[in-house]
């Protein structure tokens, strides 16, 4: 369905404290920085600052900044959301028993600064387990971390053949399943089989016994370590969501509106990547012709102001009932998904013609070159043989050569556009479908008094602010 590299991108995921971390790229090319997720916090975020900066400070130009000065900086930020959408409530001011913390440094290296942070006992005293504690949320942090600590290994890459990936569905069923193995905790090695099957790395972090267990998900396209992101802050938000009420092992109608709004998310990011890859062929098939997308980029009006728009729509404060919002895009958007399936259907009938034609028009190149032979045999032979019917041949056999070369390319073009078109389609009713059921949800979403069944409270509010806001930036279908 979608290009694939031949060497595998694998990206790990850090399961600690009933809840997963997404280890993002650290590449250190722009500047130098740790991020690390602190539980269990003894003191005030001020005094976890500077105890940071006393620790690794020396010379050396130390910043410390919160999760929540992120937030703040960009509210529509996607690093505005911890993951954990009931962890918000706190604040950095408050004496908050966890916080996301970004520490920025210059002349020292990287494993330098993990180490004095690692030996200090006087970090270790700010969390309950010590350093142990600090979940690292950068590769170069991750790696230092697992490189100086005991681990175990079950599985292994090379002999998994189907790790999770998000080109494909994520099914709801092992979802909720893995999610109640989860709260039952004794069932915590099965659930992370279920989402994330593959090899399971334990990280002994040589503290009252803590231990971190790491997954994986492989990265197929550029784009599926922005969905795994999300994936990981909507798992986690679940987990939370279901623990809040223990009696309850089925989804909830928020649980099933987070899914479906994943869901469609995830559908229509793919889509019109797939999509706009493809080309609209021509009988100029020496023209190199743009990508829908390309085409799309080049048209004056601007999304942005249409973003804009769509944008205000979802913001809500506190008070305001969000899903009324949210209706009418889905609404809207299921019309342009069925436009969509209109639209390729009769591409796919109208380039039918071309490319029987151009393969009619090829083979009849094919007969002319042949017979070019025998004309020329039997000019030669013909007692008035004279030199322009020689030179009529030669241009008829040239012209027989560019024929072919030129229906041969045609049909390639019309031909490798009705099989694109073709592979969009699975995807295309998967994304209406996805579309349809969240609609659904929206339409039944009150009772008979008008009363919304869904229980929006504060936190459950800013995970759908984070998704509404992505669902406003792929809230489109490439449509030429």
């Amino acid at each position: 369905m979608t290009t694939r590299s031949p060497a595998r991108n694998i990206k790990p995921i850090i399961f600690y404290n009933d809840l997963f971390h997404y280890v993002e790229n650290n590449n250190g090319e722009t500047d130098q920085y740790a991020l690390f997720s602190i539980y269990n916090l003894n003191l005030s975020y001020e005094e976890l600052r500077k105890e940071i900066i006393t620790t690794i400070g020396g010379e050396d130009s130390i910043t410390v900044t919160s999760f929540d000065e992120f937030a703040k900086s960009d509210s529509s930020s996607e690093s505005s959301l911890e993951g954990s959408f009931i962890a918000v409530e706190s604040s950095p001011e408050s004496n908050a028993k966890s916080v996301k913390v970004k520490i920025s440094f210059k002349s020292q290296k990287h494993r330098d600064v993990i180490e004095q942070l690692r030996s200090s006992q006087t970090i270790k005293d700010l969390t309950l387990n010590g350093f142990a504690d600090w979940v690292p949320l950068d590769s170069k942090s991750y790696i230092n971390i697992e490189r100086n600590s005991k681990c175990e290994r079950t599985g292994n890459i090379l002999n998994t053949t189907k790790l999770r990936t998000f080109d494909e569905d994520v099914d709801p069923d092992s979802l909720e399943s893995a999610i109640n193995e989860i709260h039952r905790e004794d069932e915590v090695e099965s659930a992370l089989e279920k989402l994330f099957p593959g090899p399971i790395v334990t990280i002994n972090r040589e503290v009252h016994d803590v231990v971190m267990k790491v997954v994986v998900f492989e990265v197929r396209n550029n784009f599926d370590e922005e969905i795994g992101k999300l994936f990981i802050e909507v798992l986690n938000s679940l987990i939370e969501n279901h623990g809040l009420d223990d009696s309850s092992k089925q989804f909830t109608a928020f649980d099933v509106l987070v899914y479906r709004l994943f869901t469609v998310i995830r559908n229509l990011t793919y889509l019109n990547e797939l999509y706009g890859e493809s080309k609209i062929p021509t009988w100029v098939p020496f023209v190199a012709q743009p990508k829908l997308r390309e085409i799309k980029d080049k048209i004056p009006v601007s999304r942005d102001h249409e973003e804009n728009y769509l944008l205000n729509l979802v913001e809500f404060t506190d008070l305001e009932e969000p899903l009324e919002k949210l209706h009418p895009l889905v609404k809207r958007l299921r019309g342009e998904v069925e436009i969509t399936q209109r639209k390729i259907n009769d591409s796919t009938k109208k380039w039918k013609t071309p490319k029987i034609a151009s393969s009619l028009l090829f083979y009849g190149s094919i007969a002319s070159i042949a017979i070019a032979p025998l004309a020329f045999f039997y000019n030669n032979r013909a007692a008035s043989a004279v030199s322009s019917n020689r030179i009529k041949v030669s241009i008829g056999c040239l012209l027989g050569v560019v024929l072919g070369i030129w229906s041969k390319k045609s049909y390639h073009d019309f031909h490798k556009a009705i099989i694109h078109t073709r592979q969009i389609d699975p995807l295309l009713n998967s994304t209406k479908i996805s579309v349809e059921l969240l609609e659904q949800l929206l339409l039944a979403r009150n009772n008979e008094d008008g009363v919304c069944k869904i229980n929006l409270n504060r936190g459950r509010k800013v995970i759908l602010k984070q998704l509404f806001h992505k669902f406003v930036s792929v809230n489109y279908i490439v449509l030429i």
